[in-house]
């Protein structure tokens, strides 16, 4: 399973893990600002260790034995990220610490469009062509090629010339870019 990034009006497309989809709109937010895209990917995996943590005690993962224990959740989580935060208190902080820095620095004035895409947690939607213009004069002189999101078993390292093309395509040919 995971995302495609299509249009209605072009043959291209972009087929990746919900993870690479995550990927690409955090480096979309640290091109419009270092300390927001990094507080956005630090966000994104502790909603992840939090979901590791609440499926693990879905399914009684709690060792009675204690930490450490290879049936503690704690371990897992450990295992899997190398430490256990405690993942309630940085949500919080996430969500107070993201308003303050688009208040602070004015994100939403220069990039509200593209603000308002980069925070929807939705994995299937669609942007209009205004938007797709937006994203990518946002990030058009800016070599991403080195970031090249995550997907599948494949890394192509022009995903993100490729995909400046297509939001250029979009807006050109006013066609709405579909995920899902």
């Amino acid at each position: 399973m995971g995302i495609t990034i299509c249009s209605t009006k072009s043959d291209k497309s972009f087929d990746l893990s919900y993870n690479g989809y995550d990927d690409v709109k955090d480096n979309i937010a640290l091109v419009i600002d270092k300390e927001f895209g990094k507080l956005l990917h630090t966000w994104k995996e502790y909603s992840h260790i939090k979901h590791v943590m609440e499926l693990h005690e879905q399914v009684n993962m709690k060792d009675p034995e204690g930490p450490g224990s290879d049936k503690d959740v704690s371990y897992h989580i450990a295992h899997q990220f190398g430490y256990v935060p405690d993942p309630e208190d940085l949500e919080k902080d996430y969500q107070k610490e993201v308003i303050e820095i688009i208040n602070k620095k004015e994100l939403d004035k220069k990039y509200g469009p593209v603000l308002e895409y980069i925070l929807d947690g939705n994995y299937d939607g669609s942007l209009p062509y205004e938007v797709c213009q937006a994203i990518y004069d946002v990030i058009k002189d800016v070599d991403m090629d080195t970031m090249a999101p995550r997907y599948g078993r494949f890394n192509n390292p022009n995903w993100y010339r490729e995909f400046k093309e297509f939001l250029l395509e979009c807006y050109n040919t006013k066609s709405k870019m579909i995920w899902g």
